[in-house]
């Protein structure tokens, strides 16, 4: 294999590290825009998700935002590369649904807010079972 080769390769892995990293920086709620990632405009104290922004890694331009169907703010982001990841297998249970996709521009990264477990209400009804 040329070695021109196998330095874009090495190039493309580096950028697939990197765009996990990055990607996953991008979840931090609903915001109108990726600038209010760097200072909150939602808390009521600075709150900074990023220290800049950062382009993405795979293709070296902006990120592809990913707005919520509810309208509103940007949800997530991806890349628009359509190269296909090194990586097929092995992801951790956030990004799992990366697993076996065929390009980069599949690798969405996006915000599911935490369920609230709901409080489990007491039924004043109840009786106690007798057991036998």
């Amino acid at each position: 294999m040329p070695l021109a080769t196998i330095m874009n390769l090495k190039r493309q892995d580096q950028k697939e590290h990197d765009i996990g990293i990055k990607g996953r920086s991008c979840r931090k709620g609903l915001p109108e825009s990726l600038e209010d990632l760097l200072e909150d405009p939602r808390a009521l104290e600075i709150t900074r998700h990023l220290r800049s922004l950062y382009p993405d890694p795979i293709t070296g331009g902006e990120w592809d935002l990913i707005r919520s169907p509810k309208g509103g703010g940007i949800m997530g982001v991806r890349s628009i590369s359509t190269l296909k990841p090194f990586k097929q297998y092995g992801f951790s249970v956030e990004n799992k649904d990366f697993a076996a996709q065929e390009n980069y521009a599949s690798w969405k990264f996006v915000y599911t807010p935490k369920k609230i477990p709901k409080k489990p209400t007491k039924d004043v009804q109840s009786k106690p079972v007798k057991v036998e």
